[in-house]
């Protein structure tokens, strides 16, 4: 009868200390879970991050390029300025003097009807 009781109680200690190892062994085996968890977190972020920042650059790449036709937009424009003035102003001394012709048109007309 002792030595089923010692068997009973050496029977039931080597359970209990299986049970523990196991809650141990879990434990462990959890931690590896969260440890593998982070890893592939941080290579998401990092994925995530190096997108972004290509689109960033991208799109920083796009807003300089337009910049760039802008400018040259601007100085075509300036370098085709003056000669545009010039020949606005030479319209101008054509309409000016053509004005000029018909107001002495008018003026003799208006004196040879008068005579």
């Amino acid at each position: 009868m002792v030595s089923e009781s010692r068997y009973g109680i050496v029977s039931d200690l080597t359970r209990r200390k299986l049970s523990i190892m196991d809650s141990i062994l879990e434990l462990e085996t959890e931690i590896d879970n969260k440890s593998n968890e982070i890893s592939l977190k941080k290579d998401e972020a990092r994925v995530w991050k190096d997108r972004e920042l290509a689109e960033i650059n991208r799109g920083e790449v796009e807003k300089e390029q337009a910049i760039k036709v802008l400018e040259k937009e601007k100085t075509h424009l300036e370098n085709v300025k003056d000669d545009k003035i010039k020949s606005c102003n030479e319209k101008i001394v054509q309409i000016d003097d053509a004005l000029k012709t018909i107001t002495e048109i008018s003026k003799s007309s208006s004196i040879e009807a008068r005579q």
